[in-house]
């Protein structure tokens, strides 16, 4: 008889690499402090398909493959694996292949899992995870092409995910980028801004008083 929320069942993951730890446990932090509100609470705070697929890098058609296979175990009662895309809830919809939101409170669930994991796989790979610091140790440490998620704010600036996810600044667009990656979107972005602005001002004093 088909189950309301299929069980959940241990599965192996890859293992990690330290630059991977660093972002998870960055990540983690961020996710710890939406878990201590209420469930109502996190409710309220949605993550687009885009932002959700950046945040765990997986893609967008990865995640639609996954809503896709939740709805077919769901209805044979089928369990799903703990690690598992398909464990992740999407928001009810009658179209589970093509909806486009993951509550909070799915999310906090899913990474818990997936925390536990990256950092029993830390004693594995003997990092410290006191050095870890996520965003700034990306910023002194990070490869040429090791990226971080980043929300990608009303202006064009790229927002570090866990303040956005902090903050309550997700804008429903975001994207991984490298260190360069970041460095230009963000100066094109302060150009944009600087010149808009004095644009403005070059208006205002041309205005006839």
């Amino acid at each position: 008889m088909p189950t309301t929320d299929p069980a959940l069942m241990p599965e192996t993951e890859p293992a990690f690499t330290a630059a991977d730890l660093r972002e998870r446990l960055a990540m983690a932090s961020a996710i710890d402090e939406m878990k201590q509100l209420s469930e109502e609470v996190q409710g309220t705070i949605i993550f687009t398909a885009q932002e959700t697929s950046v945040l765990i890098r997986k893609s967008e058609k990865d995640l639609q493959r996954a809503r896709a296979k939740r709805k077919q175990a769901l209805k044979a009662g089928e369990t799903i694996t703990e690690n598992s895309l398909a464990s992740l809830a999407p928001l009810p919809s009658e179209d589970m292949e093509q909806v486009t939101f993951y509550p909070a409170s799915s999310i906090t669930s899913y990474w818990a899992r997936r925390i536990k994991a990256a950092k029993a796989e830390s004693e594995a790979l003997g990092v410290s995870t006191s050095t870890l610091r996520g965003f700034q140790s990306w910023m002194a440490e990070g490869s040429p092409a090791e990226t971080w998620p980043f929300s990608i704010q009303a202006d064009g600036r790229p927002l570090d995910m866990a303040v956005a996810i902090r903050e309550r600044m997700l804008t429903g667009k975001a994207m991984r980028l490298n260190i360069r990656e970041f460095g230009n979107l963000l100066a094109d972005a302060a150009s944009s801004s600087f010149a808009k602005k004095e644009a403005e001002e070059l208006a205002a004093v041309a205005q006839p008083h």
